[in-house]
């Protein structure tokens, strides 16, 4: 394994905190949306990628203050945690298929209600709307939140148990087939 922190950068509802428990090596503990009860929220909150640096350099310390191998976040800003520190690196989740699949997860599990106020005003005067506008807004974060010097994991190589175990190799990162087979059951359960 290598020596790094690891940022999981995904879009909601990609199993990015399925992801980041596996690289952490915990416990495979499940529940009706996920499997992680992941506490390291703060990097998927809108609020962090609008503080000053000073401010998110104090919240990744207290973040980093649980000595994990792997913390979730949905970049903003196009903010590379790098940045802050040269022993980050960043895994990004790409939806290079099933997007519509993502979507129907996304509605199922948050029932519409989400944080961006512009999708959540389009979504409540016209929620048929929905699958388009999920589209656009996942297309328009990956253009601005996906950098060059990212890892990439596609979502086609999580789904696939020997393509996810040589991806995880590769970048030294951990792999428990408990994780995968959760995820690809949860993904086939989507309607």
């Amino acid at each position: 394994m290598n020596n790094k922190i690891t940022f999981v950068n995904y879009y909601p509802c990609s199993f990015g905190d399925s992801i980041v428990a596996m690289f952490n090596n915990q416990p495979l503990k499940l529940n009706s949306t996920n499997s992680s009860g992941s506490n390291m929220g703060i990097l998927k909150q809108i609020k962090f990628y609008e503080m000053n640096i000073a401010a998110q350099q104090q919240e990744l310390d207290n973040l980093l203050s649980l000595k994990n191998q792997a913390y979730a976040g949905h970049r903003q800003n196009r903010l590379d945690y790098t940045t802050f520190n040269q022993d980050f690196q960043v895994v990004t989740i790409i939806i290079d298929e099933f997007l519509d699949k993502i979507i129907k997860r996304f509605q199922e599990i948050h029932k519409y209600k989400i944080e961006n106020p512009v999708i959540s005003k389009i979504l409540d005067k016209n929620p048929t709307l929905a699958t388009q506008t999920l589209i656009v807004d996942y297309t328009n974060w990956a253009k601005n939140n996906i950098l060059d010097s990212d890892i990439l994991l596609k979502l086609s190589v999580m789904l696939n148990k020997n393509e996810m175990q040589e991806w995880c190799r590769a970048n030294q990162l951990n792999f428990n087939v408990d994780y995968i087979d959760n995820i690809i059951g949860r993904f086939n359960d989507t309607n």
